[in-house]
């Protein structure tokens, strides 16, 4: 069953310019979790590999990231696989707008999961957009703190 993911944060200047940090990989290196090594960024597309340990399980994923420019914004989409680990697919829209002389990073997906990866997040499902929301909370620091 997909986790419904969707939330927003405030930025000080353009949300557009924090959203594109997603395409930069020193950024993604410095805002990502501990596990995630990205290695190349090109076209608007990331790959990289997640190595994360549940209790005793080290669950190893290669996959892509990919932002592009939507008719209302962006689409946002990242997939992972393992032959034995499972799939997991992150669909997001996202949306950049401005309100009280702020930007505003708007989102709105899901997140599937199948396999044992599925099993390893349901159990977190209750997380997912607090998850999501710091991730997207670190990119807005990192990029607005590099720009300063």
């Amino acid at each position: 069953m997909p986790m419904l993911l969707e939330g927003s944060i405030r930025t000080s200047g353009p949300a557009e310019t924090v959203l594109l940090g997603l395409t930069r990989v020193e950024t993604l290196t410095a805002i990502s979790p501990a596990g995630f090594e990205f290695r190349t960024v090109e076209g608007g597309v990331a790959e990289f590999v997640i190595r994360r340990g549940f209790g005793p399980i080290t669950l190893t994923l290669q996959g892509k990231m990919s932002v592009e420019k939507a008719d209302a914004g962006y689409k946002l989409e990242i997939k992972a696989a393992h032959l034995i680990g499972g799939r997991v697919l992150v669909a997001l829209d996202a949306t950049c707008g401005e309100a009280e002389g702020q930007g505003i990073l708007s989102w709105k997906g899901e997140l599937t999961a199948q396999g044992m990866a599925g099993r390893l997040l349901s159990e977190r499902s209750d997380r997912a957009n607090e998850i999501l929301g710091n991730l997207f909370i670190r990119l807005r620091d990192h990029v607005e703190g590099a720009a300063a």
